[in-house]
């Protein structure tokens, strides 16, 4: 019996790992209210998006074969990145925030934006020791 393989499967699996480490991060953080008790959690959450938008980005990309995979990877996660900053912004207008979650855009946003695409340059170097010491084509 042939096995089906799905499309540059062990990315897809590598992928969908970092992406479920990345929502069990964040489910955890707001069902206990650790943005109000600790706000420097901000931090590494944007830093596991970055890799969680990276991974899922590099994984579609792989699909089409870009020859600069890793540069449009970077690009799409500064795009996401940009515009979840601006939805987040524009969504405080309309809903107001407690204070402690409340954004100050050219700051705070600018911050997270840059831990997010620092996060996913970590998933390229993260990649890379998967693809030396592994098996795993990645």
């Amino acid at each position: 019996m042939k096995r089906y393989t799905f499309p540059n499967n062990d990315i897809f699996i590598v992928a969908l790992i970092i992406f479920i480490f990345f929502l069990l991060i964040e489910v955890t953080l707001r069902i206990y209210d650790l943005y109000f008790y600790f706000p420097e959690v901000d931090i590494p959450s944007h830093f596991f998006a970055g890799m969680a938008i990276l991974s899922g980005v590099y994984w579609v990309l792989s699909l089409v074969r870009i020859k600069k995979i890793k540069v449009f990877s970077v690009f799409y996660t500064l795009l996401v990145a940009i515009f979840w900053e601006i939805l987040e912004t524009l969504q405080e207008l309309i809903i107001e925030n407690p204070p402690h979650l409340v954004d100050i855009f050219f700051w705070d946003g600018f911050f997270d934006i840059i831990i997010t695409v620092i996060g996913g340059a970590f998933t390229l170097i993260f990649f890379y020791i998967l693809r030396r010491t592994t098996p795993l084509r990645i």
